[in-house]
């Protein structure tokens, strides 16, 4: 059994849905909760309560997580009360002005940035001295199926969120990458689960309704777990977890064309080679895992025989550490 006795954990938005569930989890399992939210009211108080019933600890902590002193006062709190911090889940999230792609984002996209990513990185930033000095720390930034695109809400395609939430894969596979030396390990979760910021965009629609009935925030704290354990066996990765599915989730490239005398006219001959082939079980016959070392493992050794590699050499290309070739 996975047990969190005698660590420290802070999840922001606590009170309901996922972060309720992470809360409740970790409690239930050992560990020390600080709760965050916007306003120490009787929800906040219920949850502590029922930390208090499975024989732990907590302690609330209000405030707007999007403000630039919140993180930090919610990691002071922890260290203030238990003298650690292990554990430190950015789960806060909620709705806020969005703007179409031909839209002037100038004025809703600084408040869905601090929503989702600089309260992320600020919540990093104040947790990663204290673990450092551990030696042992355990971050989860929340990403969303929606940082990939085409994610349709009610209104139209709006692009705030989708790019809030993508430029968190960058994010933390730096963070990991830094952490690797001082045993703390990043990852981020992409949830399926019926929320207060679900029921808020999506409420009362076919999508909806199913997620309430069948996707709970229970399964998602369930596949979490692992990553905020001592056991865990990532780092800089993002899953996607929901409704009892748990999946990894990365980038990929097909291998392409290779052509030194490239021109626009073979780019559009051989677009169909370029997209890559897929088989008729879905299955990608000729893709790989990108990151920017393998890509770049990848140009160097084009450029040097001549021809594409084969798909058996890219797979023995490390994703980490680059090449130092092009440096």
């Amino acid at each position: 059994m996975l047990r969190f006795d005698e660590r420290v954990a802070v999840v922001t938005g606590a009170t309901h849905g996922i972060g309720r569930a992470y809360a409740l989890m970790l409690a239930e399992r050992g560990a020390r909760v600080v709760i965050n939210c916007r306003k120490d009211n009787e929800v906040a108080r219920e949850v502590v309560k029922l930390i208090e019933q499975h024989g732990s600890e907590a302690l609330v902590v209000a405030g707007d997580i999007g403000a630039a002193d919140t993180p930090g006062n919610i990691v002071e709190a922890a260290m203030d009360a238990w003298g650690r911090i292990d554990i430190a889940i950015s789960n806060a999230a909620a709705g806020t002005p969005s703007s179409l792609a031909y839209d002037d984002v100038s004025s809703t996209i600084d408040a869905c940035f601090d929503m989702h990513v600089r309260s992320t990185l600020r919540m990093h930033q104040a947790a990663w001295p204290h673990m450092q000095r551990q030696k042992h720390g355990r971050l989860l930034a929340t990403g969303s199926a929606g940082g990939n695109g085409y994610i349709a809400l009610p209104g139209g395609y709006q692009i705030d969120y989708a790019l809030c939430k993508s430029s968190l894969f960058g994010a933390v596979r730096q963070t990991a990458a830094t952490g690797v030396e001082h045993n703390i390990k990043c990852n981020m979760v992409l949830p399926w689960a019926y929320s207060k910021m679900v029921d808020e965009a999506i409420g009362g629609t076919e999508l909806g309704l199913w997620m309430e009935a069948n996707v709970r925030p229970e399964q998602v704290a369930a596949a979490v777990a692992p990553l905020l354990h001592e056991k865990c066996p990532v780092t800089g990765e993002a899953i996607t977890a929901g409704g009892g599915r748990v999946g990894r989730v990365f980038f990929a490239a097909t291998r392409g064309i290779f052509d030194p005398d490239l021109t626009p006219e073979k780019t559009l001959e051989c677009w169909d080679q370029i997209m890559g082939t897929t088989a008729e079980d879905g299955t990608l016959l000729d893709a790989f895992e990108q990151t920017q070392p393998r890509e770049e493992a990848v140009m160097v050794q084009m450029l040097q025989s001549g021809q594409l590699p084969d798909l058996s050499e890219i797979a023995q290309i490390p994703l980490k550490g680059g090449s130092k070739s092009m440096q």
